[in-house]
């Protein structure tokens, strides 16, 4: 299935069976009934990450401010301006929530938007001494909040902790890092 247009997609998620949401460097389209949609062009070039959960609640970043805001939230009708999070690294990885969105940082900061006001989230620790992984991925499955790693670690959001899944058995591994993304039958991990 091709795209309307020549630019690379660097990142995509769906958001329902049937429904996508992919973003390329400078603009943002959806996928519907089988074809692909080139939303109105945000006022943010560059793009780094987005997180959708609906193809009416889709949040992009770019790491440079643009007129006072680095995030755009399109609400299925226009591009509005989200509140800047109160971080000092680059945005990484984002995940959307019908009700709110979860951010994290190059520099291990983690916070959750919600009714317009950024709060702090803790930072993932598996209790081991390692207090120093950045997430790298998240994802929403069954009803829970997973992240994966810059230390190779899978997290479950409790409240506002991140605490590591022990089932999964394996050490941190020093240079990997770990995708996670949700599957009929639980989460996914994938090293790289």
């Amino acid at each position: 299935m091709s795209t309307p247009t020549n630019l690379n997609i660097i990142e995509m998620v769906g958001v329902s069976p049937s429904e996508a949401v992919a973003l390329t460097l400078n603009r943002t389209l959806v996928l519907t009934g089988g074809v692909w949609t080139l939303l109105p062009a945000s006022p943010l070039s560059g793009h780094y990450t987005m997180a959708a959960s609906a193809l009416d609640n889709i949040y992009t970043v770019q790491n440079n401010p643009v007129s006072g805001s680095r995030m755009r939230r399109w609400n299925g009708t226009a591009w509005t301006i989200v509140p800047d999070p109160p971080i000092t690294g680059a945005a990484f990885a984002m995940l959307a929530l019908s009700n709110a969105l979860l951010l994290s940082t190059t520099s291990n900061e983690n916070f959750r938007l919600q009714n317009g006001s950024w709060t702090p989230l803790a930072v993932p620790s598996s209790g081991a001494g390692i207090t120093n992984e950045s997430i790298y991925s998240m994802t929403s499955c069954g009803g829970e909040r997973y992240a994966g790693t810059t230390g190779g670690r899978v997290y479950r959001l409790d409240g506002d902790t991140w605490t590591v899944i022990a089932t999964y058995g394996q050490a941190a591994i020093a240079s990997g890092v770990v995708r996670v993304h949700c599957s009929p039958s639980g989460v996914l991990r994938a090293m790289g």
